[in-house]
């Protein structure tokens, strides 16, 4: 009784031990540099989540993690483009985003309110609406 009761305990003893499992920070940092990512830092922030910042030649990554799940909650890749003339300067630019040449990008809203509705005569009460009650 003694011995199965002993054994019992060992093994309840160790099965608590927790097991040598690669956390996912390691799991994450080893598949960045198997990536070819040479530079890479990682710490914690005030959320508690842990955020990796690997660059490789031609882009810089991000990766957020939850430490206890090992959950990615973000995966976000910027593409570093390299002046023409070669000279790498201080700082690498970043691609600028990309913009539709059909939009509109004067900036105005409606027709400028030549009807009223933009112009302050709607009389709705939010700011100086051009309603003066008072007169």
């Amino acid at each position: 009784m003694f011995r199965m009761l002993t054994a019992s305990l060992v093994l309840l003893a160790l099965g608590a031990l927790p097991v040598a499992a690669e956390s996912a920070q390691a799991r994450v940092v080893r598949e960045l540099r198997a990536l070819g990512y040479t530079e890479i830092t990682g710490k914690e922030t005030w959320l508690g989540r842990y955020r990796i910042v690997a660059t490789a030649p031609g882009q810089s990554r991000e990766i957020v993690l939850n430490p206890y799940t090992g959950e990615v909650l973000r995966d976000y890749v910027r593409h570093i483009v390299q002046p023409k003339d070669g000279h790498r300067g201080t700082e690498p630019a970043l691609e600028p985003p990309q913009l539709d040449d059909n939009a509109d990008q004067s900036g105005n809203i409606g027709d400028g309110g030549a009807d009223g509705q933009n112009s302050g005569e709607a009389g709705n009460g939010a700011g100086n609406s051009g309603n003066n009650a008072h007169e």
